[in-house]
């Protein structure tokens, strides 16, 4: 028996290209798939679980008044095209059905003649789950064929039942990382740099653990990136960037097996090296542009093309300039084009960095009307509590700027409320909304005043920023220059 909210769960799992494929599945088979188009849609735009609503979008577009029924059905139904979607991806489980239904039959030379390319695959792509079934069954079935070996069998249950372990560990403690990272991606109190030293004391992670399977060193890797660059040690992330990276890109066949982890590792290289400040990235750019030319899905190639252009944002940001670059234009005319195909998770980074690349340019309205949409769509699951804060009062400076003082007030203590709310009251962030909520108010419009409480910030802020827990929030943005630049313009 389905519950309730199943349906409503199912439909806002799906990502874009999921959900543009059902829609025109949808519409393309007509009768009364075609209502499911709508209840899809409807459902879909719907920000939190109302069953009332559900109802209401599922009677407006059938005419059957049972809507649990129809519910029952349009879950089902989904699940089957997103089963044919993925189809590659499940290719696997059908294939082992033939062999254990061959097998069943007592077909059992048959069965052996299936296993050794569906084997091969399995193992390049490390789906160990599958992969054990198909060991198990081979094992069953080489008791009825003197020709099969046995001891193989077993020899190579027990390499890829260690290198399995392996996985779920790397994995584990991925996801204890994540859980943090969607806090803080950097250090900001000793509870963090602890938590982040428990998790990288793992024997698994030390320098002379050595481990099989191509996700597992890509685990190993990454998990050391993120330690490094979560205490603002990028000389250190470089490096393990640097280790994935060729790791990832040493086979050709692993861009085709595990793509997701082949881009990252292209990615991390390109941030790598812009917090560094190293200039020669052009390997990482060069597997990205050749990335982007491969007969590969659509859905990489579009992601590939998204983190081309955020890096070179990225990039920009590290090094700001008085004026907007060709390649700037370039990404913004990008992603504009293009919005449709990206998550607006993945649209409100790509636009957190494009504003800050016109704020930082002196282009003010251009900056606002980027973090204005970013603030518009700010209540959707997944940003990191940083990214919230950090969006937000890079709003407000905009507000500032563009002399938009109640809109900038208003927005200041909404965001005082969510940092309180989610305990991120750190001294950056405690100065800073006290600075736009209680202290610009009062010198709006008197320069003398205006100097004053900017040379005040500066000097709190100086203290502030002794802690490096607290300099941290520099890595989102140059709060410190903004500050002195609008002292020197005061000054004037």
């Amino acid at each position: 028996m389905l519950k309730k909210q199943y349906l409503f769960e199912l439909i806002k799992s799906l990502d874009i290209h999921e959900k543009r494929y059902l829609i025109a599945k949808g519409a393309k088979t007509g009768d009364g798939n075609s209502a499911y188009v709508n209840i899809i849609k409807g459902i879909y735009d719907m920000q939190e679980y109302d069953e009332g609503m559900i109802k209401k979008i599922i009677s407006a577009s059938s005419v059957s008044v049972k809507t649990d029924v129809k519910k029952h059905y349009l879950y089902y139904w989904i699940l089957k095209q997103l089963f044919d979607f993925h189809s590659v991806q499940y290719k696997s489980l059908t294939e082992l059905g033939n062999i254990l239904l061959l097998k069943d039959k007592s077909l059992y030379e048959q069965a052996l003649s299936l296993i050794p390319d569906i084997k091969k695959r399995l193992i390049e792509r490390e789906r160990y789950p599958e992969l054990f079934i198909l060991l198990e069954n081979e094992l069953k079935i080489s008791r009825y064929k003197e020709a099969a070996d046995p001891n193989l069998i077993l020899n190579e249950l027990t390499e890829f039942s260690k290198q399995y372990r392996d996985y779920t560990i790397y994995e584990t403690l991925k996801f204890q990382f994540r859980k943090m990272l969607d806090r803080h991606m950097f250090v900001r109190d000793e509870s963090d740099k602890k938590m982040s030293t428990e998790i990288m004391a793992h024997p698994f992670l030390g320098k002379n653990y050595q481990t099989e399977g191509v996700l597992n060193r890509y685990s190993y890797n990454l998990l050391n990136y993120w330690s490094a660059a979560h205490i603002n040690n990028w000389e250190k992330a470089f490096d393990y960037a640097k280790n994935n990276f060729k790791h990832m890109t040493l086979k050709k066949s692993n861009m085709l097996n595990f793509p997701e982890q082949y881009l990252f590792s292209i990615y991390n290289l390109l941030n790598a090296h812009s917090m560094t400040g190293h200039s020669k990235s052009s390997s990482a750019l060069l597997e990205l542009r050749n990335l982007m030319k491969t007969k590969l899905s659509s859905r990489l190639k579009n992601d590939a093309y998204f983190y081309f252009n955020l890096s070179k944002l990225i990039s920009q940001n590290k090094s700001p300039t008085l004026s907007i670059g060709h390649e700037i234009e370039e990404a913004e005319a990008y992603i504009l084009k293009n919005e449709k195909n990206f998550t607006r998770i993945n649209l409100n980074h790509f636009y957190f960095d494009l504003a800050k690349c016109f704020f930082n340019s002196g282009n003010i309205q251009k900056a606002f009307t980027y973090f204005n949409e970013i603030y518009q769509n700010l209540n959707v699951k997944g940003h990191t509590l940083d990214f919230y804060v950090h969006s937000r009062l890079l709003f407000c400076l905009c507000c500032f700027e563009l002399r938009e003082f109640e809109l900038m007030i208003y927005s200041a203590k909404a965001t005082n409320e969510f940092v309180k709310r989610n305990k991120l009251m750190y001294e950056f962030e405690k100065r800073m909304l006290k600075f736009i909520t209680r202290e610009i108010p009062k010198a709006i419009g008197n320069k003398k005043d205006k100097l004053l409480i900017f040379r005040k910030l500066s000097a709190d802020l100086a203290i502030v920023f002794q802690s490096e827990y607290e300099r941290s929030v520099l890595n989102y943005f140059d709060y410190e220059k903004w500050i002195n630049d609008k002292i020197k313009i005061l000054n004037a």
